[in-house]
């Protein structure tokens, strides 16, 4: 259901939880296989993938979701946070 999304690296680990879903990326690594053209031992690293999510309602109802957060695990200065954003689910006629 997300044809738009077009993956340039795939997690290294990924959880899913009852409240999140935790995914772990390796730039680093994920920069040989892209870079297979470079000499043994040369890699640029990685800069950027991208992430979707699909939130899931069973009830009607009006749910306000947390915002999305990116961190570094060895640089914690480098993080993001996407807004936190509100869904409405009305009944099915």
């Amino acid at each position: 259901s997300l044809s738009w999304l077009k993956p340039t690296l795939r997690p290294e680990h990924t959880e899913f939880r009852d409240d999140r879903f935790v995914a772990a990326f390796d730039f680093k690594r994920g920069s040989q296989n892209r870079n297979s053209g470079r000499s043994s031992g040369e890699t640029a690293p990685g800069t950027s993938t991208t992430v979707a999510y699909i939130v899931r309602a069973v009830t009607p109802g009006t749910f306000v979701h947390p915002a999305a957060t990116v961190e570094d695990m060895y640089r914690p200065e480098r993080y993001a946070r996407t807004a936190a954003g509100k869904l409405t689910v009305t009944a099915g006629e």
